[in-house]
């Protein structure tokens, strides 16, 4: 049994024994005109007292589950990490509507108008379409963006690598290798061009003894390729 059926129930009971207790009377000098006005008064008095104790439970009711749709509302924000979609807001809000609407049911009493529903539901509304603007809600937009930095940064990081082709000479005229020159040149300006490099030492004159050869090869070509590896 729920507050208002109590509530109820104990201006009910009050007012028989009320009624009772003025039968009880009815011998006795009794000024007839004032039994009426007495009830009606004992009845008011019960109904404002009941009434004022039940908008007292029923603000904390409201108040309980505001908390909780907020609490729904951030907790799926978080989930998703993103702003929720106007489906999937009401889908949250609805839930806890129905909740108000059987628990302020069992507490309303009988002679209490429902007059707050509307004001509730314009209340618990405005807080899901807003939620977004809460303080709660901006430190979330606030973390979304620094991740999504975070994340977008993350995919630039890595190895670059490029390959460039080249082409080594090497001449040696004869001589006893007291004259040595060489020359680098890079064939382009862009990462990856070719480069050749052209190198004069005269040592012709010598023994060539790693291959055991009278001299060495007056010229040599050489194929190359350099790999650049860069950090982004």
């Amino acid at each position: 049994q729920g507050f208002g059926e109590k509530a109820a129930t104990l201006v009910e009971q009050s007012l028989e024994k009320f009624d009772f207790e003025s039968v009880k009377r009815r011998d006795a000098i009794v000024d007839r005109s004032t039994v009426a006005p007495q009830r009606e008064s004992l009845q008011r008095t019960l109904e404002s007292e009941l009434t004022a104790a039940f908008f007292i439970q029923r603000s904390s009711l409201e108040d309980s589950l505001y908390k909780r749709l907020k609490k729904d509302l951030l907790k799926k924000m978080r989930w998703l990490g993103r702003e929720l979609t106007v489906q999937e807001k009401i889908a949250l809000l609805q839930p806890v509507l129905t909740s108000y609407d059987k628990q302020a049911s069992g507490l309303r009493p009988p002679f209490v108008p429902d007059a707050e529903r509307a004001q509730v539901e314009r209340r618990f509304s405005e807080l899901q379409w807003g939620i977004q603007d809460t303080a709660e809600g901006q430190e979330l937009e606030q973390q979304w963006k620094v991740e999504k930095l975070r994340r977008a940064s993350g995919r630039k990081r890595g190895l670059s690598m490029s390959f460039s082709p080249g082409l080594r000479v090497m001449l040696r005229p004869p001589g006893l290798g007291n004259f040595e020159v060489f020359s680098n040149r890079q064939l382009g300006h862009t990462a990856g061009s070719g480069e050749i490099s052209v190198g004069i030492f005269n040592d012709g004159s010598i023994a060539d003894v790693y291959n055991k050869k009278a001299h060495p090869a007056r010229w040599k070509l050489q194929p190359t390729l350099g790999i650049d590896l860069r950090s982004k």
